[in-house]
C-alpha cells in the first residue's frame, strides 16, 4: 500500500529541511576561524616583530604553526592585543606548532589580536620566521 503525502505535508517537510540546512550553514560560518600566513623579519637583541591583526571568533586558545626560523635560531612567540601580551611566551624552533592559552580575562571574541615573535637577547642579526597562525584553535 502506498500512502500519498498531501501537498501541505510536503511544504512543511521542505520548509523543515531548508530550516535545518540554514541552521547548519549558520553554525559553520559562526565557527569559521581566521588563519593567516606570516613571513616576519624579527629584529635582533630581544626585539618583537608583529603580524597584522586577526579577529578572534571563539573562546579557544590560539595557535602558531611555525614552518621555518632562519639560521637555527629560537624565538619566543606570544599573542598580543595592541602591544599588551595576552598569552604566555613560548620558545619555538623551526617546525614548532604551539598552542597559546590566553591569560584570564584576555580571551575576547570579536577583538583583533596579533602574533609576535621575539628574538633572543643575544641574537645579533635579523632572523626570518615563516608559518601560519590563528587567534582561534
Amino acid at each position: 500500500m502506498t500512502k500519498i503525502i498531501s501537498g501541505r505535508t510536503k511544504k512543511v517537510l521542505v520548509l523543515l529541511m531548508i530550516s535545518v540546512s540554514m541552521i547548519l550553514l549558520g553554525f559553520s560560518y559562526a565557527f569559521a576561524r581566521n588563519i593567516a600566513s606570516y613571513d616576519l623579519i624579527v629584529l635582533p637583541f630581544n626585539q618583537t616583530t608583529f603580524t597584522e591583526p586577526l579577529t578572534k571568533v571563539s573562546t579557544t586558545s590560539a595557535v602558531d604553526n611555525n614552518t621555518n626560523i632562519g639560521g637555527g635560531y629560537r624565538h619566543r612567540t606570544a599573542i598580543y592585543r595592541g602591544v599588551d601580551m595576552v598569552t604566555e611566551q613560548v620558545v619555538i624552533t623551526a617546525g614548532s606548532r604551539v598552542i597559546l592559552s590566553f591569560l584570564p580575562g584576555q580571551n575576547l571574541p570579536g577583538t583583533g589580536y596579533r602574533l609576535g615573535h621575539t628574538s633572543g637577547l643575544l641574537t645579533p642579526v635579523r632572523v626570518q620566521a615563516r608559518g601560519t597562525w590563528s587567534p582561534d584553535l
